[in-house]
């Protein structure tokens, strides 16, 4: 093929017909921009394919990734929910209310929220490579419900390690006799014993302090419980929109 042009050229110029040889250059051009462009646009329908192809196995690892994600989430969910009726029960108690004391565990005074949204962290730039719209923007509203999270249990921790614990430890209300009992192991979960005085506690109950206290715990862990069901739907919308995505291979 390449010899049989190379003719016509050598045919063209040997009979100084310029301005066919012109036209026939010109024809040549052509013919392999033309070509070069089919040869793209295979190696690119071949590269989408392929692309394609490791999508759908980047949405399958998605759905085991959010799926973990959901139950990690349900755990912290029910630990802020936790919390935060121990605080009413509490408050109910300062009103009377509320008497059995064997239902309020006051260790929860204590503990912080050590949850973190971790599909964010991990997969933050393939985000933005995945080609399906409706995906890209269930995972950018992710992005967006995680940071209001991390935002919420930033505040609450800081609330907590600020106020919560310095009024603790400042008013004596940690049980020092059963954090070191000589009976407790000191690998036993921190649930298996009172680390408050809770007898103590109830003489601070009238105190505007505490009662403030009390008030900021519930707005910070209202608002967190807010995200965190939020959260949960989400994860839910994006795995069913993930294995919808699949079914379709």
């Amino acid at each position: 093929m390449i010899k049989f042009f190379r003719n016509i050229r050598q045919q063209l110029i040997s009979q100084n017909r310029f301005s066919k040889y012109l036209l026939y250059a010109i024809g040549e051009i052509v013919l392999v921009v033309v070509g070069i462009l089919i040869a793209l646009s295979i190696n690119n329908w071949n590269e989408q394919r392929k692309f394609l192809v490791n999508e759908h196995e980047f949405y399958k690892k998605l759905v085991t990734d959010f799926t973990k994600e959901s139950e990690f989430l349900k755990f912290w969910t029910d630990f802020t929910k936790e919390n935060h009726d121990i605080n009413y029960a509490i408050s109910k108690k300062i009103k009377g209310k509320f008497n059995n004391d064997s239902l309020i565990s006051y260790n929860y005074l204590q503990f912080t929220i050590g949850y973190r949204p971790k599909i964010n962290d991990i997969y933050q730039e393939s985000f933005n490579h995945i080609s399906n719209k409706n995906i890209r923007d269930l995972m950018t509203r992710y992005r967006l419900r995680g940071g209001f999270i991390i935002s919420a249990i930033e505040e609450y921790n800081d609330y907590k390690t600020g106020f919560t614990r310095p009024f603790l430890e400042r008013n004596g209300l940690y049980n020092f006799e059963n954090v070191f009992d000589d009976e407790q192991n000191i690998h036993n979960q921190l649930h298996s014993f009172e680390i408050i005085n809770s007898h103590k506690l109830e003489e601070h109950y009238i105190s505007d302090e505490f009662k403030s206290i009390l008030v900021a715990l519930k707005l910070h862990l209202s608002y967190l419980i807010n995200n965190f069901q939020q959260m949960d739907e989400l994860n839910n919308e994006i795995i069913m929109a993930l294995e919808h995505e699949i079914r379709k291979e």
